[in-house]
């Protein structure tokens, strides 16, 4: 994985966005089923991508979990979007923003 700091990206150039999903790892309870959720809306709050993954407790290690999403940003019309993952375990979502530029 090569982390970026940018925010804006070239429509021709594959995007992932990674996230590292953990269930408290000082906890000593068996960890849970993770939901996580992408979704990607343009300036109009139009979705234009969504996909959700579920992470099974066999496969967090050390109670952490790496996930890679692929942005198909062939697929989207030059502008600004917002990007929201959401990983929620049972009754306890956790949640992050992240707004980009596609040219």
């Amino acid at each position: 994985v090569t982390l970026a700091t940018s925010r804006s990206f070239a429509r021709t150039r594959p995007q992932a966005v990674f996230v590292e999903v953990y269930q408290g790892t000082g906890r000593r309870d068996a960890p849970v089923p993770v939901s996580l959720h992408a979704r990607v809306v343009d300036v109009n709050d139009h979705v234009v991508y969504e996909t959700t993954s579920l992470l099974e407790p066999t496969s967090f290690r050390s109670r952490r979990i790496g996930h890679r999403t692929n942005l198909p940003l062939e697929e989207f019309l030059p502008g600004e979007y917002l990007l929201r993952r959401v990983a929620t375990a049972g009754r306890e979502p956790a949640g992050r923003l992240l707004r980009f530029s596609v040219r």
